[in-house]
């Protein structure tokens, strides 16, 4: 009993805080721009940038004043910072200007990106394969959450046909 009250009260915060992630992140707005071609996901008003080598912050400093950038965090060791400007500036200018500088290796949107690994198994997607995830599916007529919940591993990692497994068993004779 205790379980289940645990598991609904789990899938209460996650029902409640996804639409705070999808539309905002660190209480900023998140925006969807094409930047290099492509649809991305980047927060409103931040520029992640690198120093060239060598360049020191008071350099860049007057750079980032007069895009109307305030520094948010960095240079560190590496030259990597965060950038921070008003709403009303379109970032992607500042980017041009930031990245045609000397004193820039590279600036671009702070962006949000999902880490999503769709399974290419047959089984797996004809719902067979119910040890990898179990919802209550017939037959064998399982019991939902009894799995090894294989999806959110392959959220994290879509493994590699280099990698061999062996499943060794004892007999009993």
């Amino acid at each position: 009993m205790k379980r289940r009250i645990v598991i609904f009260a789990l899938i209460g915060i996650i029902f409640l805080a996804t639409p705070l992630y999808s539309a905002s992140f660190n209480g900023k707005k998140i925006l969807k721009r094409i930047w290099m071609g492509k649809e991305v996901e980047c927060v409103e008003g931040e520029i992640l940038f690198k120093t060239k080598p060598g360049v020191k912050l008071n350099e860049v400093e007057l750079l980032f004043r007069k895009n109307r950038a305030k520094l948010a965090e960095g240079p560190d060791q590496l030259g990597m910072g965060r950038l921070e400007l008003p709403s009303s500036v379109d970032i992607f200018g500042v980017m041009e200007n930031l990245n045609s500088s000397d004193l820039i290796e590279f600036a671009e949107p702070n962006m949000i990106d999902k880490a999503f690994y769709p399974p290419n198994d047959y089984y797996f997607a004809n719902e067979s394969q119910w040890g990898l995830y179990n919802y209550g599916q017939m037959p064998p007529g399982g019991t939902p959450g009894a799995d090894i919940n294989a999806s959110a591993a392959w959220d994290i990692s879509p493994g590699s046909s280099d990698i061999l497994i062996a499943i060794l068993g004892m007999g009993s004779g």
